[in-house]
């Protein structure tokens, strides 16, 4: 999920990125495709409302790169708790 929760396309040391769309990737991945297509080729020179400005970066991203370590471990604790709940009761 992105700071500002808006997808973003753009480009960066030559290579061309799709991202943030925050659980509408289906839709919006494919459009956000077609525009970078339509870039690459030279169809589209006018920056849409995905890929004007700098990639704009969360204050929390810190923390919220430090809490998917942190949520994996107690996902699998999770899972080992239910299985030997599991394990016990059969």
């Amino acid at each position: 999920m992105t700071g500002d929760k808006l997808a973003h396309i753009g480009e960066h040391d030559g290579v061309f990125y799709a991202l943030g769309c925050n659980s509408n990737g289906v839709a919006l991945m494919s459009y956000l495709g077609q525009r970078i297509a339509r870039t690459l080729s030279g169809l589209d020179t006018v920056p849409g409302a995905f890929g004007e400005g700098p990639f704009p970066l969360s204050p929390g991203g810190i923390a919220r790169s430090l809490s998917v370590p942190v949520g994996a471990v107690l996902y699998q604790l999770d899972d080992c708790w239910n299985g030997r709940v599991r394990a016990a009761l059969s």
